[in-house]
């Protein structure tokens, strides 16, 4: 045997050792008891009602620039619009719901230039002067003719 500290120590070992045992035991048992005790709260869950639907516009997009000859005039509006589904929700302070039923479909246009104009026709025959726009007539055949008379208003030709 042991001193008398030494008992002491083992006696108070072996008792704390058996009261953890039985509150292992006892915790082991009373779990089923426990969440009866503490049962938490169901919390209702946010539910979306009162929907409605609306429609996505399409945009039609042209892609060109305007150049010396412009462009068609006349493009006609095509693509599908798509639709959204926006419910709002049975608490305050959440948003609506919102849900893409269909995307629209985009209508891309290539914009085509409108054919050049057709050249002037030469006439086959040559410049022999020019009718001034004060009436005065020139022989002079090049730009310069008429300068002094307001300019040409009619070219002469063989």
């Amino acid at each position: 045997m042991g001193t008398k500290p030494q008992v002491v120590k083992g006696a108070i070992g072996a008792t704390i050792g058996i009261i953890a045992l039985a509150g292992i035991a006892g915790a082991m048992g009373n779990t089923n008891n426990q969440q009866q005790q503490h049962a938490t709260p169901v919390v209702q869950p946010v539910t979306y009602s009162d929907c409605r639907t609306e429609e996505i516009p399409f945009e039609t997009r042209y892609e060109g620039s305007v150049g010396q000859y412009s462009y068609t005039e006349s493009v006609k509006q095509q693509g599908a619009v798509g639709s959204k589904k926006i419910c709002k929700p049975n608490k305050p302070g959440y948003q609506d719901k919102v849900e893409v039923v269909t995307q629209p479909t985009p209508h891309i246009v290539v914009r085509t230039p409108k054919p050049a104009p057709q050249p002037v026709q030469q006439q086959s025959h040559y410049r022999v002067g020019a009718i001034c726009r004060d009436g005065w007539q020139s022989s002079a055949t090049g730009r310069g003719a008429c300068s002094h008379h307001g300019g040409v208003s009619e070219w002469l030709y063989e």
